[in-house]
């Protein structure tokens, strides 16, 4: 794997997103159908915030223990439950800056955003085990 690539080689461009005003609905649709576990939350194209599987299962656990005390799912809006504040790549950072920043923290997914602060893409953990698996795979073959 070349750490010096920028991190656009690997992200992910293809984005689910959110708006802090989506209900818990429309939050439920997209994790019992996806197979990730980060949405980027936008607003306008700019990223305020991100929800994770691990968010959203916390509140669906929260309303089915709480259902004698009407805890309701409905109200609930993706402003309430999502991380407002995010760790982030400017996309003209390399590989190794994101690698440096999972290491130093728990994070598993980190938005890439553009001079503009548009969310242009996102990278996981997975992306880099992915790439050093593929990169793996091509030198056995030499």
């Amino acid at each position: 794997m070349n750490l010096l690539a920028p991190i656009s080689s690997i992200m992910s461009k293809d984005l689910v997103t959110v708006s802090p005003e989506d209900t818990f609905q429309t939050i439920h649709e997209i994790f019992s159908s996806a197979k990730f576990h980060h949405i980027p939350v936008v607003l306008h194209r700019k990223l305020v915030g991100i929800l994770s599987s691990s968010d959203y299962h916390a509140h669906l656990k929260q309303a089915i223990s709480k259902r004698e005390s009407h805890y309701k799912t409905d109200d609930l809006r993706v402003k309430d439950i999502m991380t407002s504040k995010v760790a982030k790549l400017d996309d003209y950072d390399r590989v190794n800056v994101a690698i440096e920043v999972f290491k130093k923290n728990y994070f598993h997914s980190l938005p890439v955003i553009d001079r503009d602060g548009d969310l242009v893409g996102i990278v996981t953990t997975h992306d880099i085990i992915k790439q050093i698996s593929i990169d793996e795979d091509i030198s056995k073959e030499y």
